[in-house]
């Protein structure tokens, strides 16, 4: 599966995911655009979805154009005003990527960091209304929704109680069960393979109704970021039946075999995995997407 910008298409049960300079995210009418306009680029690409951000308030142009402060959650007013409204094509799939918590420098030259809060039912709750109310605006629902662990206060027990929850209300609003994936963030409370490895243990025992709903999206520079030179033995702790995807990408630039990430190894392990997944070439120079399909293919269609 290609992502576009946040790009998915799905090549024999494999995604792949392009990311593409931040710019083309901006469309003049309106702030965070619209999905056509992104599932044209992607069938170029042979993509089958494409993803949309659904993140808090995330910069100094969303602060001044609604007058509220980054980190702030988006109402019906804001939506209509930072995506378009359209006819969507029946055959268009798409991705909510949902707040990251970024660090990010306000309208006053303060850092912000917008907080995760999956402890405290008020905010999870206005979390949940908001992926509500932008994917009504959207006409269309997510088939896969992306997440983040948030910072030490939350639990596993909290992430798999938020999960739960917004599936139950896609599934009541519109029949179905999105993929709810969750991605590891260097500095966040799931960062490791060990984190992982706990997070899914506990699911197993505590929501075992939730593993073909839930899984995680594997970022490997982040992983080897946050583990060094423990990288193998962190990935080798990772129970391949949590992996539902996966970003590749240096430092967010194609991968080579240069790099300090073990390629090889990594893609050794994605291809024991039985069940369908994602790769999301997650880059940003758009001229080196098909590159970095072609790195991904070749590693898992050795000749």
């Amino acid at each position: 599966i290609l992502v576009y910008p946040l790009l998915l298409c799905f090549v024999e049960g494999v995604a792949w995911r392009m990311g593409v300079n931040q710019q083309l995210n901006t469309y003049k009418k309106s702030i965070r655009g619209g999905l056509t306009e992104r599932w044209v680029q992607a069938q170029k690409s042979n993509c089958e979805y494409i993803e949309v951000p659904a993140t808090l308030i995330k910069n100094k142009t969303e602060e001044r154009i609604t007058g509220l402060e980054i980190g702030d959650f988006l109402t019906k007013n804001e939506i209509s005003q930072f995506y378009l409204k359209e006819t969507l094509p029946n055959d268009l799939k798409y991705i909510l990527h949902t707040e990251p918590s970024l660090s990010k420098t306000n309208s006053e030259g303060r850092k912000i960091q917008p907080p995760i809060k999956w402890y405290d039912q008020t905010w999870t709750q206005r979390y949940l209304e908001m992926v509500i109310q932008i994917t009504e605006h959207l006409s269309k629902p997510a088939e896969i929704i992306e997440i983040h662990p948030g910072y030490n206060k939350n639990t596993y027990q909290n992430i798999c109680e938020m999960v739960e929850n917004l599936i139950e209300v896609y599934q009541a609003k519109y029949g179905f069960r999105p993929l709810v994936l969750l991605e590891n963030r260097t500095e966040q409370f799931i960062s490791r393979g060990k984190d992982i490895k706990e997070l899914w243990s506990y699911l197993l025992s505590d929501f075992p109704h939730l593993e073909k709903a839930f899984g995680v999206v594997l970022d490997i520079q982040q992983l080897k970021s946050k583990t060094k030179d423990n990288f193998h033995r962190e990935f080798d702790l990772i129970p391949l039946d949590s992996l539902k995807g996966f970003h590749i990408h240096t430092r967010h630039r194609w991968p080579t075999f240069n790099d300090r990430i073990p390629w090889r190894f990594v893609f050794g392990r994605i291809s024991e995995i039985k069940h369908d997944f994602i790769i999301n070439p997650e880059i940003h120079q758009q001229k080196k997407v098909q590159q970095t399909i072609n790195f991904c293919e070749d590693l898992l269609n050795p000749k």
